[in-house]
């Protein structure tokens, strides 16, 4: 509602330099990713979190000196994929910028079919909107890579961390200060 209020108190200049149908098509994009993160997110979220902290209960109570070397990497995954969320977002807002400005051209051709097919400025407009969704695309290119980096780095890390446990909880078995083999795979 807030951003409704603002959007509506800008000064008439502001609507000057938007297509017509940007503002509303932005306003669409915006709440459909408010309703995204909110309905299925917000779930993804506390579910994780309610794994991460049931499993490090679960695993203090095994054997502290263990659960310890598992979690020392954990640091460094947060930033891997902290910094590579962050860009992708960047990414992702350029993308709905460009999705913006080819949802205003959209409507102001469909708004006004008539005086466009008048003029025979079909063609013209079609080209641009092409041209909005080639640029869009090529920056949907970048979140490629963006999300190879990013599950990657989660995915090195979770093995690493599990390769790391694995030969240090055979070392405390070997030592005997682990009873069995059970409390290393737990």
């Amino acid at each position: 509602m807030r951003y409704i209020h603002a959007i509506l108190s800008q000064d008439i200049a502001f609507f000057e330099t938007r297509t017509p149908g940007s503002v509303a098509t932005n306003i669409s994009n915006n709440v459909n990713l408010v309703q995204g993160g909110l309905s299925e997110k917000i779930g993804v979220i506390f579910q994780g979190l309610a794994m991460l902290v049931a499993s490090f209960v679960v695993a203090f109570s095994q054997y502290w000196k263990l659960t310890l070397v598992g979690a020392a990497p954990f640091p460094a995954t947060i930033i891997g994929v902290g910094v590579t969320v962050a860009m992708d977002a960047r990414v992702e807002a350029k993308i709905l910028d460009v999705y913006s400005k080819a949802g205003g051209i959209a409507e102001e051709t469909l708004s006004s079919i008539r005086t466009v097919t008048a003029f025979g400025a079909v063609e013209k407009l079609r080209k641009r909107y092409d041209e909005y969704l080639e640029t869009a695309k090529g920056f949907g290119m970048k979140k490629g890579p963006l999300l190879g980096i990013q599950y990657s780095t989660g995915f090195f890390m979770m093995y690493c961390v599990y390769s790391l446990t694995f030969w240090y909880g055979i070392r405390l078995l070997v030592r005997g200060q682990i009873s069995d083999g059970g409390k290393v795979v737990t």
